[in-house]
Parts: C-alpha cells; structure tokens; sequence
C-alpha cells in the first residue's frame, strides 16, 4: 500500500528554479528575497570565499581526499553575452567545480563551490506529460539537441547552465554530480511504501526505488516544522551539516546517504535500508552478551569510529539507538544519526552540550574543550552495558543543567 506524503511528487518549473532554497546561504530563509538573477555563481581562483568557505560546507581535512578529482572531461556553457556556446574543460572535486580553458589544466579560469548547489536536469525520464508543460531554458536551434543534456545549477538565486556533449558524457557527469547536489522531483524517482519511523522533524520511510524497484530509508524533514521553531535557523544548519558531513563517508560500518531532494515542503535524504532494528532494541530481547559476542559487535563500533576520527569527525551521540543491524546478523551494525556530529576543525561548534544522558564523556557536561574520544567513552558504556549490566543515567536535567 503507498503512503502518500503532503507532497508525494515536487512539481516545478522553470519559473520556480531559481525560488529560494532550504540550502541557501542566507541567515534568514522566511525572509523575502528579491531575485538577483544576473550575478553567476561562480567565483574567482583567488576569491577569498574559495580560501575560508563557510564551515557549514568545509570538505573532510585530508588534502588528499579533497584535491580527489573525482571526474573531468570537456563541458559547453552558453556565453550570457554573445548567446553562443563555448567548450571548456571542467574538473569535480567533492567540494568544487573548476573550469579550465582546455585539458592541460594549467590555470582555473573559474570555480564553483558545489556543496549546497541545487540540480536540475532535463533528461530522457521525463514523461510526456511533464514535456508538454515544463518550460525549459531556451536554446538556440543550432543546439537544441543538447537540450536533453543539460545540467541546471543554482543557488542563492544564481545560476548556471552546463551541456554535455554526448549521452555517456551525461550519464557519467549525472551520477558524480547526483552524489555532491541537492536534487528535484523526487517523487518521481522513488515510490513511497510505508513509514518505519518517526522523529520531531522528520519521518522515515521504505521506499522503492521506480527504476529498478530497489529498497530503500527516505529520511522526510518538514521544512515547515524546522522553520517555525524556536531554534529554526540552528537546526536548518545542523541538517545542513549533517548532509555535508554523510556524504562524504563511505564505509561498512557507517549507514550510506546516496541522494539528497529537495522539494516545496520537504527535504528528503535516500539512505540504506537496514533491516535488523535498533541495537538497543536487540539487548532489550537477548537480555545479556557473552564475551566473545560483545568483543565482536563491539569491534565494528571502534571500526567506524576509527574511520570518522581518522576523518576529523565527531559523532558526539554514540548510543545503542543509533547503531542499527543491517539484518538478522548480531554482528553486523551500522553507526547512523550524524544529526549531532561536528568537524574538528570547525571554528564554533553549533552545539556544545549535547549527547544522551548515560552515554555522555565527562568533559562534555563539564563544558571542557574535548575531542573525538567522547566518543569512545560512549563506546565503552555500549560495551558495559553489553556485557555487565544495563547503565543507568540520571536524569536529563540533572545531567546536562
């Protein structure tokens, strides 16, 4: 049976490309903002922006993993001024677009931060019936043949528009740029089954995905519901974080974010299904672990967290609610929930005193500066718990006020 969502399938056109977006850069969103249409989205090699991006967006610490090109090969833009389109040569990292003059690389003409940028594409899955009324950015009729491979980029009311030359240049650059963009019509890619979960903000649902009928978590925020509360502004960019951080992880033991849409009401983010349930909900019916049992189920959980440490990641809320099995197996666990999880290198964590009560490292109630080891203090309560007794926390308030 489909559970339909308030909005089940985002209808956009043209006109409502360039609205403002939940991921734009603007401390403000309910506030009216007038269209500035002209100004490009691309900055400088030398822009300062380019040198401190804001934290919101920072790419993993590693040099190495953010210089990682991750695809290149010749694009076509349209000059704004002559109406013509122009080759170029362009290179994706997981946080920019740089656009050289030809393949040699020598110089970056020009560079786009692609973190938070919105994607819009016209391609071969559109139905007929979407064809007859979208309007589509207009191309001269020498090229009208691009027109199906095409790459609409935006944000904070700027734009940009990329052609690929051939259709597997388009699908090659589709599924790079799919992984780092915020992207539209969800509904009409994925088919919501049921929801199996349900927080403040947000729902989680099974969904299948229509193309080839795979399963998959949709985690559902109602926008409306983040703007409207008292801490709107910071829980938009925590969400915002939390997207920037996920997508640049990639492990066993770590849950996989694949896809991030953006739609008029809410934000969805296509994540793996794990089946087994909740690793507190596992103790709850086994009741205790043997040694052997704990050490091994312990072993993934230091695991991941070697991974994200390794990554100047903290998780900062490490609990048997957010380690989920991915099946039947005891062993095999996921870390999920990076809704709290912070860089290390951050300038101003968004937020200090956070945790659950039980789990939480000293130094964190004690408002001391501290580091990824919080984390393994949790994990080693996880391991008690598993093997000795079930801990038990005071209560919220006594704990953190």
């Amino acid at each position: 049976m489909n559970v339909q969502l308030p909005e089940s399938k985002d209808s956009l056109n043209s006109s409502e490309l360039v609205k403002s977006s939940f991921f734009d850069d603007i401390k403000d969103i309910k506030l009216p903002i007038a269209p500035i249409l002209d100004q490009s989205l691309w900055l400088h090699p030398q822009d300062p922006q380019l040198l401190d991006p804001p934290d919101t967006f920072q790419p993993l610490s590693q040099p190495q993993l953010v210089n990682q090109i991750l695809i290149e090969g010749p694009l076509l833009s349209r000059s704004k001024k002559t109406n013509t389109m122009k080759k170029r040569y362009y290179a994706l990292t997981c946080d920019r677009l740089m656009c050289f003059k030809n393949q040699k690389k020598e110089k970056e003409r020009r560079v786009m931060l692609i973190q938070g940028i919105k994607l819009e594409v016209f391609d071969q899955t559109c139905d007929e019936e979407e064809e007859k009324t979208e309007k589509k950015p207009e191309l001269s009729k020498d090229n009208s043949n691009l027109e199906r491979q095409c790459f609409f980029l935006s944000k904070n009311k700027k734009y940009d528009i990329l052609f690929a030359q051939t259709k597997e240049e388009y699908i090659a650059w589709l599924d790079e740029f799919k992984k780092l963009c915020i992207l539209t019509y969800f509904g009409k890619y994925y088919n919501n089954m049921k929801v199996i979960g349900k927080g403040t903000f947000a729902k989680v649902i099974f969904s299948k995905r229509n193309l080839d009928n795979k399963d998959f978590a949709i985690k559902t925020f109602d926008k409306k519901s983040i703007m409207s509360s008292k801490s709107a502004n910071r829980t938009r960019v925590g969400l915002i974080n939390e997207i920037s951080i996920m997508r640049n992880l990639n492990h066993p033991s770590v849950i996989k974010l694949y896809e991030v849409y953006e739609g008029e009401y809410h934000v969805y983010l296509v994540l793996e299904l794990l089946k087994g349930g909740e690793l507190f909900d596992r103790i709850i019916k086994k009741g205790h672990y043997s040694e052997k049992d704990a050490s091994m189920l312990i072993s993934k959980l230091l695991w991941a967290l070697e991974y994200i440490h390794e990554r100047g990641i903290m998780h900062r809320d490490i609990k048997p609610e957010n380690l989920i099995l991915k099946d039947e197996n005891e062993y095999d666990i996921k870390l999920a929930d990076f809704g709290l999880a912070e860089k290390m290198d951050k300038k101003e964590l968004l937020f200090k005193r956070c945790g659950t009560p039980g789990y939480v490292a000293p130094e964190v109630l004690e408002d001391k500066k501290y580091d990824t080891k919080v984390d393994v203090y949790s994990a080693g309560v996880i391991l008690y718990i598993l093997y000795i007794i079930v801990f038990r926390g005071g209560k919220y308030n006594k704990m953190f006020f």
